[in-house]
């Protein structure tokens, strides 16, 4: 995202991560599902909440086929999918 001149910004934990969002504003958030201290699945509800226009923006993911995604309340089905990522 860099290379193409996009400003990207990390965070350790998920409660960086919310302290982040809270301080700035963001066009899209791509988070890990399991995080220290809190969860994406947190981050994506305060985000529903006090930035909804960001919620369509925002990309849950994990590194394991995990049904708390799919159980999860407000996520849809249709936006969730199951996929290898390769590491080259």
């Amino acid at each position: 995202l860099e290379e193409d001149g996009h400003t990207v910004v990390q965070a350790s934990d998920g409660q960086e991560a919310w302290e982040l969002a809270r301080q700035s504003p963001f066009h899209v958030i791509v988070s890990d599902l399991r995080m220290p201290r809190r969860s994406g699945l947190d981050l994506l509800a305060w985000i529903r909440e006090h930035r909804p226009a960001l919620a369509s923006s925002f990309a849950l993911l994990t590194g394991g086929a995990d049904e708390a995604v799919s159980e999860a309340p407000g996520v849809r089905r249709a936006s969730y999918s199951r996929r290898r990522a390769s590491v080259s």
